[in-house]
């Protein structure tokens, strides 16, 4: 299980590092779906986390 877990760690951290335009999206995404969120709470979940990256922004 500890060597299933670190595989997957590492393929998420390569995922973030290839990705940095879209990370904070990413990690709001899985932090929602920790909480078995449905669809809808995702989106919320997007809107409110791009509203807050684009006034850090400002």
């Amino acid at each position: 299980m500890n060597t299933a877990m670190g595989l997957v760690t590492k393929e998420l951290g390569n995922l973030l590092k290839a990705r940095a335009m879209v990370r904070e999206r990413h990690l709001t995404i899985m932090k929602t779906i920790i909480d078995c969120a449905s669809w809808r709470e995702i989106v919320f979940d997007l809107q409110y986390s791009d509203h807050e990256i684009f006034n850090r922004g400002s």
